[in-house]
């Protein structure tokens, strides 16, 4: 008897990993997690990626969810959330830069971050300036030979200097450190979590999260992204939403998974992170409860006519 078409809707949320630019659509983990989950299974994966990298998830899921049927959700975690602690935030929209003090450093801290980003964190203390590179590059037309900066260059210390051992952007995290800003970004994270998977639950739609990938360029970002890995574990061990991380033994088995920015993933880091998927996405295909394992479970239970 021969197995039905089926397939199965994964939706991603996250940065610009799985939309990288300089790679081919084949170089990117999720062409590998589909094609490898695929030949495991018999089961067409299609892979439906949200449009922002920045924004609330749980908007995302919904523009997602309203495009799509879904039938599993990867979430990935980004340790590039870092972004918001440091005492001075950065932000970059179009041709301009803009430097605010924190919307949350002295004022109350359970305000939606994404409201005031969006804004271009118009009703905070902030300096605005125009961003050269961007600008240098639409005067040429677009055709600039100046590579691309990426657009998760939150991490970038805000001066390329350094005061006794620190980078500017490392005293600028380390005042938010202070100001408790560290911890209410992890709290604002796990609380966008909670969120994501309240509404999946409501759609009936299974979760996973991608934790942060390694920074093996920065250890204050390494140990950012471990302190919200372990909490997301504490938080999410009663559901049953696993978490996914790409782990290696050394710095230099690491480093090979990153290009030259240490950020942005080399190809052989894209293979990482579909191995990491793999076997949460195969136990969801073949697992009591899916669509897919209940076309099976029905096409099984149907009688077969003698020919």
């Amino acid at each position: 008897m021969t197995e039905p078409h089926s397939e199965f809707h994964l939706g991603i949320i996250g940065g610009c990993l799985a939309q990288q630019a300089g790679l081919g659509m084949c170089q990117l983990y999720p062409h590998h997690l589909a094609k490898e989950v695929g030949a495991a299974t018999g089961v067409t994966v299609r892979v439906h990626i949200a449009r922002y990298a920045d924004g609330a998830y749980v908007q995302r899921l919904g523009e997602l969810a309203a495009a799509t049927q879904l039938d599993g959700v990867m979430l990935h975690m980004r340790a590039l959330v870092i972004r918001k602690t440091g005492l001075v935030v950065k932000h970059r929209s179009g041709q301009t830069i803009t430097y605010a003090l924190h919307p949350f450093a002295f004022g109350a801290r359970h305000a939606d971050w994404t409201e005031f980003e969006d804004s271009g964190f118009a009703h905070c203390f902030r300096v605005r300036r125009p961003n050269a590179a961007v600008a240098a590059d639409a005067s040429a037309g677009g055709a600039s030979t100046l590579p691309a900066l990426p657009q998760d260059g939150f991490n970038q210390p805000l001066l390329p200097k350094r005061a006794f051992g620190l980078t500017v952007g490392q005293w600028n995290r380390l005042a938010g450190r202070l100001f408790g800003l560290e911890d209410w970004a992890i709290r604002d994270e796990l609380a966008a979590v909670d969120r994501v998977r309240q509404v999946c639950d409501e759609l009936g739609v299974r979760l996973a999260i991608l934790a942060p990938l390694p920074a093996p360029e920065s250890l204050w970002i390494e140990r950012f992204g471990q302190r919200l890995t372990n909490q997301l574990r504490d938080r999410l061990a009663p559901y049953p939403v696993p978490i996914c991380s790409v782990e290696r033994t050394t710095a230099q088995e690491t480093r090979a998974l990153f290009i030259r920015d240490g950020i942005h993933l080399h190809p052989a880091g894209h293979a990482a992170v579909a191995e990491a998927l793999h076997s949460t996405l195969v136990k969801w295909v073949r697992s009591p409860g899916s669509p897919v394992a209940e076309m099976w479970s029905d096409s099984l239970a149907t009688p077969v006519a003698p020919r």
